[in-house]
């Protein structure tokens, strides 16, 4: 098995590295060749995609490949009106809808696109149903007509009471978190930069159609996806960044291409300072409050701000600059090419440190699948019969559990509800239970499995 283990690791490493091509590509429609060169250098080095710690064939790097595959043709499409690039476009939204059903979101964020800017909505509707049809028809054929036989998730739609509870500020904590996780770990400023052009959009003050197209498509899509992270998280401890991190490269498009616009003066300097400054506290107030994650002692995204913003950081970041700008007064010859490769650098250090502090501190980011591996051997020594508590299966984070046991013991482990009639003698579960306990296993945030006999 451990063969097999590092061999789908380098596959995964393969299918992630893909994503260079598309990135460049799409960044190309907005951008020059370096600047493009630049974001899909950074497309490939988002650590939630090129962290290939799972023995599954993680879809994270296959459906950021397809999603940017996507949107490069969609946008294209609108570049050069060419029908067979919308054409292209909708096959690969359905294979990123059946590479994972988060690519659902694709669809509504498009069509609200066009309903905003006033396109034929009509057109794009019938097209989006197209497209997800065929996924919801093959799991109602094959699950049956039942909310999570269609989807595969069950939503708990929240009473009054639930809301008074608490349950609708844990929503809007999680979408909140999951925004400033996205927003601190495109390297910050690009992120502040896409507000910046967000503004801009809503001031009327944006003539380029294709820029109209991107600014809204990448802001309905990011309200969209932690949206879903809101409603489908809202009890889970840590921040799933792999569930938001896709939208980073969109992110950094958008920041660049309103340094262009302000690069040309299309906008007055005293309008564009504001418009940024609105966007510091935008941000600033999304990460200061209505966090509601506890993650050590700290809260949600303020933790993200003790270990982004640390002296050493400061010191390093702050010094680097003052001797940046000493040198350039000093070597003016040179300063054009300093001031290009700097940022460049700058750039590279802020937004690989930001997600490497944004993994460690809030994610909740493990190694625990290769961890497992004593637990699956163990399973597969066992000679009686041994079933997987179905209450354990549908839990989030345990449905990932089973497979990974399964992987491990090289066996198909049956999945069933655990009751008094069994006559099982190995139990899988995290519950406690009266029997004898063959085995234990906890991860970083003391989430355990057991192995019972009976």
């Amino acid at each position: 098995m451990e063969t097999k283990y590092q061999f789908i690791k380098l596959i995964n490493i393969l299918i992630s590295s893909l994503a260079i091509f598309p990135a460049f590509y799409l960044a190309k429609i907005f951008l020059n060749n370096f600047e493009a060169f630049l974001v899909a250098i950074l497309s490939v080095l988002i650590p939630t995609h090129f962290v290939h710690g799972s023995f599954l064939m993680r879809p994270e790097g296959l459906f950021l490949v397809l999603f940017l595959t996507s949107v490069f043709f969609i946008f294209k499409c609108e570049q050069t009106e060419n029908k067979f690039y919308g054409y292209a476009g909708g096959i690969f939204a359905g294979l990123l809808i059946l590479t994972k059903i988060l690519g659902l979101f694709l669809i509504p964020a498009y069509l609200l696109t066009t309903l905003v800017l006033r396109k034929n909505i009509n057109k794009y509707f019938l097209i989006g149903t197209l497209v997800a049809a065929p996924y919801f028809i093959y799991n109602a054929l094959n699950f049956g007509f039942t909310e999570y036989g269609v989807t595969g998730y069950s939503i708990t739609c929240p009473t009054v009471s639930a809301l008074n509870g608490g349950f609708g500020s844990n929503i809007l904590s999680m979408f909140n978190a999951h925004f400033g996780a996205l927003i601190l770990s495109s390297a910050l400023i690009f992120g502040i930069l896409s507000v910046a052009f967000l503004f801009k959009l809503l001031s009327k003050d944006v003539s380029d159609n294709l820029s109209k197209t991107l600014v809204t498509f990448l802001w309905l899509s990011i309200i969209i996806v932690c949206a879903i992270c809101g409603l489908f998280l809202p009890g889970e401890p840590t921040i799933r960044c792999r569930y938001v991190f896709f939208l980073i490269p969109l992110i950094f498009i958008g920041g660049i291409k309103f340094i262009h616009l302000v690069s040309v003066r299309k906008i007055r300097s005293v309008k564009d300072s504001l418009l940024i400054a609105d966007s510091f506290i935008v941000v600033a107030v999304c990460i200061t409050f209505f966090t509601g994650l506890k993650v050590g002692n700290h809260w949600g995204e303020i933790s993200l701000l003790y270990g982004y913003f640390n002296p050493t950081t400061i010191i390093s970041v702050v010094g680097g600059t003052i001797a940046l700008t000493i040198y350039l007064l000093v070597i003016k010859k040179y300063q054009k090419q300093i001031v290009t490769y700097g940022a460049v650098i700058l750039t590279l250090c802020f937004f690989i440190y930001g997600n490497s502090i944004t993994i460690q501190k809030v994610s909740g980011w493990g190694s625990y699948w290769y961890e497992m591996k004593g637990v699956g051997e163990y399973i597969s020594s066992v000679d009686g019969k041994i079933i997987f508590d179905k209450d354990l299966y549908r839990d989030f984070w345990g449905g990932g559990v089973y497979y990974n046991l399964c992987f491990w013991s090289d066996r198909l482990i049956p999945c069933r509800a655990i009751n008094s009639s069994n006559s099982t003698v190995y139990i899988i579960t995290h519950k406690k239970m009266n029997s004898i306990k063959e085995y234990e296993w906890c991860d970083d945030i003391n989430r355990c499995v057991y192995v019972y006999k009976r």
